[in-house]
C-alpha cells in the first residue's frame, strides 16, 4: 500500500480518496487473480471458461427477462483490424483493458499546465514592431 500511496502522491486527490482508490484497485486485481486460480482448479483454461460463461449469459439473455443484458451482449461491433475507427483497446488482454478502465475512472483527469504569460516589464516591447 505504501508504494501505491507514493505513486498517488502527486495526484490531486484527498487522502481518503487515495485510500478508496487503492482499495478498489486492489479488489479488482484480487478478483482477476481469484478467478484465474478457480479456473485452474476447475481444470479450465481461459478460453474454456470464457466460452462457458458466454453460453450461460446468452442463455439468460435469450429467456427475455433481462433486456439490458441482451442489449449489452448484442452490442459487439467487429470492425476490421485495419479500420481507423477500431478501438485499439479491444486487442489488449482483458486484464489490461479492465485495469485501464478502472484507473481512468478512479483517478481525476490530468490537467495540462496552465500557461502564464510573462509579466516582466517591457516583455512585449521587443516583440512588437
Amino acid at each position: 500500500m505504501l508504494a501505491m500511496l507514493t505513486a498517488l502522491a502527486g495526484v490531486a486527490m484527498t487522502g481518503p480518496a487515495r485510500l478508496e482508490t487503492i482499495g478498489l484497485f486492489s479488489g479488482a486485481v484480487r478478483l482477476f487473480a481469484q478467478t484465474e486460480v478457480e479456473q485452474q482448479q476447475a481444470g479450465q483454461d481461459t478460453t474454456q471458461w470464457q466460452g462457458s460463461l458466454a453460453g450461460y449469459l446468452l442463455q439468460i439473455a435469450a429467456a427475455g427477462q433481462h433486456p439490458h443484458l441482451a442489449a449489452a451482449l448484442a452490442d459487439q461491433p467487429q470492425p476490421a483490424r485495419d479500420d481507423p475507427g477500431r478501438d485499439p483497446a479491444r486487442d489488449q488482454p482483458v486484464f489490461d483493458r479492465a485495469v485501464t478502465r478502472i484507473l481512468t475512472g478512479l483517478l481525476p483527469p490530468v490537467q495540462p499546465p496552465r500557461y502564464e504569460p510573462p509579466t516582466a516589464p517591457g516583455y512585449l516591447a521587443w516583440c512588437l514592431p
